[in-house]
């Protein structure tokens, strides 16, 4: 069996059409939802720009900002005008 994770994937040795198109789909609705589950909690620290996956985070006026670091929660914490908090 020949299984590819790309683009397109691809099922051989006795593997009728339909339940390879069954299998497709199932495959491409998954990584559909992990690739926009990653997209979604993605976010950038407001602090410092980088990616913010870590769940630190710190609820300021009713939103919450996700952190990289503690540290760069912590600068928040100080002063979160400074860094576009309203």
């Amino acid at each position: 069996m020949v299984l590819r994770l790309d683009a397109q994937f691809e099922f051989d040795e006795g593997i009728a059409d339909s339940d390879r198109n069954k299998k497709n789909n199932m495959f491409d609705s998954f990584f559909k939802k992990v690739k926009e589950g990653l997209q979604q909690e993605s976010l950038d620290d407001p602090v410092c720009g980088m990616q913010a996956r870590g769940g630190i985070t710190q609820a300021y006026n009713g939103k919450t900002y996700s952190f990289c670091s503690e540290h760069c929660r912590e600068q928040f914490e100080k002063s979160p005008e400074a860094y576009g908090a309203k």
